[in-house]
């Protein structure tokens, strides 16, 4: 009975959330009524066709798609980016007097002709050129006279359904914003002379009477902050059970206690509020899924197909609580770019000749432009040598955590003394890049890898005694050159002398590094740095990531394994190191990952 209590508490306290903060934009008219009969953008799409404003009650922001394909608001009325065309889904094989109408439309700018799309995965939104099943938004009159737009994708509950919901943030950009709630089902057949099927009449039902009820129950917006106040009271009174208990201690103790006595600690918490029965959880029934071509998808400028990227069909939400997923898509700053699902590694199932044209035009390692020709055999060939895998992490025989925690381990002189070795082996995963030294520097740095990415010119001085070469180790390649092939056949056939297993080997995939350098880094230099490859790996794979020795300075020496000081010295055109240093600095403020700064940044 307390658990249902604690979960009917969190639902409403989430209700008034939102209610509160989120903007949906609604349906006003734009001029006069502008209703034709038309064929529609389908041949299964033709009758009313309506000329509108969509416009965003809560903060006066017009839906606006401009000819580069970007989604947003603007406040301009009769913006021409912000008339649109509603078209709405019906029979096309009756006469447009005798369509019955399933609340479906599809949305177009009059101006750009681009169609306005949620993605189903994510919620976030995107314009295309060709209408899909994520350009069609449920049309709802709400119970205040306005309309709202909608996703209709079933959950995996039969009972439940999860609804995407158009909606713009208060600087007018795109928000994700979504709602799950009940629905009735029932065997009854379908009329169908009547229109929708009984089924989905009841959903619909179901959903605008809640609404209705829930809103007229709280009245005006005093009354809802009023409502807030007295369900964090309830909240408070009702104990550790809503938060988690972790060993009779509430989740809102340990973080202020520790947070007295050491300033790095503060990375910690978000470890701590993994449950130790959440790190330990297993799936001993995990099958990894069969690597296959997504779709492509476009970001910043349709116009310009570096922008292009393969999405990865097989990525799903994380099942994590408290994972920085969340965080990072709700962040305005960095919500618009977050795409995990972008496809990180490459394989041969992945791989074709059509791939390798479309790649062809961009330098390595963006694509497979060099000056040295890197033909499509060299390519095929070296991948068809690895495992067919699209993911960094191997589940299989392994522990599956609930909430993966990960730290990433750079090679920064800030490091050496920091004795924060305990705090990093008590990651998940831990990822190192280049010369990884951890013998004799246990201390500071920890002990364990599970996680190396590297190129040929990785190791060089390295003696071999201390390669990083383990069976439980996944090691990441870059190919940046013509010769990194060859480098990478070496390994295949074991004939290199870093002798690591071939099957735990991922190589990253051109468009995923694209991704990050143009979307993210947004930096004319050749490439990211390792660390920053490395950062951004973890960044889109993990729930819970820490950063240790990023961001080179003067203060102390260039690595953490240098025997007498050695000062840091950029090299000019290959990375940009202060770019990424603010990046960094953002992700930490806005808590998506933890920089472990020492005294420095």
């Amino acid at each position: 009975m307390k658990e249902v209590l604690n979960l009917k508490v969190l639902s409403l306290a989430y209700v008034l959330f939102l209610e509160m903060s989120v903007a949906v934009p609604v349906l006003t008219s734009y001029g006069r009524d502008s209703e034709r009969f038309t064929r529609g953008v389908s041949a299964a799409d033709s009758g009313v066709v309506r000329i509108r404003q969509l416009y965003c009650r809560g903060n006066g922001f017009h839906l606006r798609i401009d000819a580069n394909g970007t989604v947003g608001g603007t406040r301009e009325d009769n913006h021409p980016d912000s008339i649109m065309e509603l078209f709405p889904v019906v029979d096309a094989s009756l006469s447009p007097f005798h369509r019955p109408y399933s609340g479906e439309v599809r949305i177009m700018g009059l101006n750009t002709r681009l169609h306005l799309c949620i993605n189903n995965n994510t919620g976030l939104l995107y314009s295309s050129e060709v209408s899909g099943p994520e350009c069609v938004f449920q049309e709802t009159l709400e119970e205040n006279g306005y309309n709202t737009y909608s996703t209709n994708a079933l959950s995996d509950s039969d009972s439940t359904v999860q609804r995407w919901y158009l909606a713009l943030g208060r600087r007018g950009r795109p928000r994700r914003f979504n709602i799950t709630v009940d629905t009735v089902t029932t065997t009854a057949e379908p009329d169908t002379d009547s229109g929708p099927s009984l089924t989905a009449q009841r959903r619909r039902q179901n959903h605008t009477v809640s609404t209705m009820l829930l809103r007229r129950l709280l009245g005006r917006r005093w009354k809802l902050a009023l409502a807030g106040g007295v369900i964090v009271i309830v909240i408070i009174l009702i104990g550790a059970d809503v938060f988690g208990e972790r060993d009779g201690k509430t989740a809102l103790h340990r973080r202020e206690d520790s947070a007295k006595d050491s300033k790095h600690i503060r990375g910690m918490k978000e470890l701590d509020d993994v449950p130790p029965a959440d790190r330990r959880r297993e799936d001993l029934f995990y099958v990894p899924p069969e690597p296959r071509l997504g779709q492509l998808f476009h970001m910043t400028d349709k116009n310009d197909t570096k922008f292009t990227f393969r999405q990865n069909p097989n990525w799903r939400n994380s099942t994590c609580p408290r994972s920085l997923q969340r965080k990072a898509f709700l962040s305005e700053e960095f919500g618009p770019i977050f795409r995990p699902d972008t496809q990180m590694v490459i394989n041969s199932k992945l791989f074709n000749v059509d791939e390798y044209w479309r790649m062809k035009p961009w330098a390595t390692p963006f694509g497979y432009n060099y000056k040295d020709n890197i033909t499509y055999e060299e390519v095929r060939d070296v991948l068809n040598m690895f495992p067919a895998d699209d993911t960094i992490f191997n589940f299989k025989g392994r522990s599956r955590p609930q909430c993966i925690t990960c730290a990433v381990i750079g090679n920064g002189g800030m490091l050496n003394g920091s004795k924060n070795g305990e705090e990093i082996d008590r990651h998940n995963y831990i990822f190192r890049v280049n010369h990884a030294l951890t013998k004799g520097f246990e201390e500071d740095v920890g002990s364990r890898t599970t996680h190396y990415v590297f190129y040929d010119r990785s190791l060089v001085g390295v003696k071999a005694d201390d390669y990083p070469i383990s069976k439980d180790i996944t090691y990441i390649f870059v190919p940046c050159r013509k010769a990194d092939f060859s480098y990478l056949k070496s390994i295949a056939e074991r004939k290199n002398k870093f002798a690591v297993p071939p099957e735990n080997v991922r190589i990253i995939h051109p468009d995923w590094m694209r991704y990050i350098h143009y979307v993210w880094m947004r930096v004319k230099s050749f490439r990211p740095t390792t660390g920053g490859i490395m950062v951004m790996a973890a960044l889109n794979s993990c729930d819970k990531l820490s950063l240790y020795g990023l961001g080179y300075n003067t203060k102390y020496s260039h690595y953490y394994y240098d025997k007498k000081y050695k000062a840091f010295k950029p090299v000019l055109g290959s990375h940009d190191h202060r770019k990424e240093i603010k990046l960094w600095d953002s992700l930490d403020r806005e808590g998506i990952t933890y920089w472990y700064r020492r005294d420095v940044f």
